[in-house]
């Protein structure tokens, strides 16, 4: 189930949404540097696991 950021900034106490965010920022940008679910490595890790 997807996260919206805003609504759960909006149900934190005030004086932590700002640094909520900033850390929902942080954790975003370095997703981007992760590999996707279609990465070849993965495809080849389920190819290796379904012949055990």
């Amino acid at each position: 189930m997807p996260v919206v950021a805003e609504v759960v900034a909006r149900e934190q106490p005030e004086h932590l949404r700002e640094y909520f965010m900033e850390r929902v920022r942080y954790y975003r940008e370095q997703s981007i540097q992760l590999p996707r679910a279609s990465d070849p490595r993965y495809l080849e890790m389920a190819e290796q696991n379904a012949k055990k």
